[in-house]
């Protein structure tokens, strides 16, 4: 195998959860992978770290990488698809036109360096940005020579979402959208969830979290493990 699997997290007990269910997927499968744990910082600082982080761990590992979002988990074996990737970049654009940065695959070649680098910079430039809506920016734009290749689906599979979108399709690689726990909170203070909720009308955050929350414990239990949630929902 001549990939290496890299995925990085904030301190705090739900990420590291997560990054238990990654590594319990990946050894099940026989998977090398490189996790970092880095400081504490907002949803979109955390995002926003991630061109930085690749950059860094392709400096240090003699492999190319496939980086994945920590909240995740490997449903099936990998090895074959990306060994025979012939390509600098990888990642899955939706119909609609929207990359989804939760899967990359990143060859060690000096167009890809230059491609970090790029990326890195647009966020800097443009620090309210999404790190994919960057990165999908600094694709359209490159003017270096550049291979890139397009993922399925299944390997950035949303739990519910792809699979209402995509009925039969299986996950190979399966996103659980750790961050519905911080909108959901954040919805919890506002004035119409606590109108709504003691009627018994419970708005779409609230079912997508106790869908989320549904799919992670039955996740846990398939690899022996009791997976805490942060509060009630």
């Amino acid at each position: 195998m001549s990939f290496t699997v890299i995925a990085y997290h904030t301190p705090d007990d739900l990420y590291r959860q997560h990054a238990e269910l990654l590594a319990y997927s990946l050894d099940a499968l026989g998977i090398a992978y490189h996790f970092q744990e880095i400081e504490s910082k907002s949803w979109l600082g955390a995002t926003a770290f991630k061109p930085e982080f690749i950059r860094n761990t392709m400096e240090t590992l003699d492999s190319d990488v496939l980086f994945l979002d920590i909240d995740c988990v490997v449903r099936s074996d990998i090895t074959a698809f990306y060994d025979q990737l012939n390509a600098d970049i990888a990642c899955h654009i939706r119909p609609s036109g929207e990359l989804i940065s939760g899967t990359l695959y990143f060859r060690q070649s000096t167009a890809c360096v230059q491609l970090l680098e790029s990326w890195i910079q647009q966020l800097k430039d443009h620090p309210e940005q999404w790190d994919q809506v960057a990165l999908h920016e600094v694709l359209k734009r490159h003017d270096i020579d550049l291979k890139v290749e397009k993922l399925p689906a299944s390997h950035v599979f949303i739990f519910d979402l792809t699979a209402e979108e995509n009925p039969g399709m299986q996950p190979v690689i399966e996103h659980l959208q750790a961050s519905r726990e911080s909108r959901h909170r954040t919805k919890m203070k506002t004035l119409k969830y606590r109108i709504l909720t003691p009627l018994g009308i419970y708005p779409k955050s609230t079912r997508r979290l106790k869908a989320r929350r549904q799919r992670v414990d039955d996740i846990a239990r398939q690899y022996g493990v009791t997976f805490r949630h942060p509060y009630r929902a």
